[in-house]
């Protein structure tokens, strides 16, 4: 499953709520985000496995947990912009240094 990954402007990060089971270990939980009054955004990594099957197919999957569905984007492109350039994200690199940190 994809990964949320820290980007330039994030400015919260979202644990999901405690009543849906197993979302914590799914998602290693916290979602990092960029939130403001009309929207929020996040940055996913995805696995290879996950690559390679886009790479073959051309789809992607979402799924919004709840009884309502808010609009939603996903895309391929940067959606958040500093100063008219995409936004940094974290590299892979950045996420094993976190990981080995927190062992």
């Amino acid at each position: 499953m994809a990964t949320s990954i820290k980007f330039q402007g994030v400015n919260c990060t979202l644990s999901p709520p405690s009543k849906i089971i197993g979302m914590q270990q799914k998602t290693g939980g916290a979602m990092h985000a960029l939130s403001d009054k009309t929207q929020v955004v996040t940055c996913w990594r995805l696995s290879a496995e996950e690559l390679a099957e886009i790479a073959e197919t051309g789809v992607v999957w979402m799924r919004i947990k709840g009884q309502e569905m808010p609009p939603t984007s996903v895309s391929g492109l940067c959606m958040v912009h500093i100063k008219g350039e995409p936004a940094e994200v974290e590299t892979e690199d950045d996420e094993e240094t976190a990981k080995q940190a927190m062992n």
